[in-house]
């Protein structure tokens, strides 16, 4: 409980973001391996919303990292290149105009080049 591990009362707190997406869910049965493919993602505030529904994200998850992934194999062979950033993160950089985004620039750009070409 947030209450027995700090000094935050937990009814000063407010929910500003939420985050929604569909996920689905694939499990190798040869290996120890799953790809989950999260998609329809979008972003609620108070007062905006922000939907990305043309971006997929993918995430191979394993016990350790293999060469032998055929899910990372297909995704090499496609010149789909790895990334990581954090849906709340991409969410709060979205909505909030006053958090400073340097940081996620770069990121941004690729997101917005991927998902939004003609």
């Amino acid at each position: 409980m947030l209450a027995d591990n700090t000094n935050i009362p937990p009814d000063s707190l407010k929910a500003k973001l939420w985050v929604n997406y569909s996920r689905i869910t694939l499990v190798n049965k040869q290996s120890a391996e799953r790809l989950t493919i999260d998609i329809g993602l979008h972003y609620i505030t108070e007062h905006k919303r922000s939907d990305h529904q043309n971006l997929v994200i993918a995430e191979v998850k394993q016990d350790k990292a293999s060469s032998s992934s055929p899910v990372i194999s297909v995704l090499r062979e496609k010149r789909i290149k790895e990334g990581s950033m954090s849906k709340y993160c991409f969410g709060v950089i979205t909505l909030f105009d006053e958090v400073k985004k340097n940081n996620f620039k770069l990121k941004i750009r690729h997101i917005n080049k991927i998902t939004y070409a003609a």
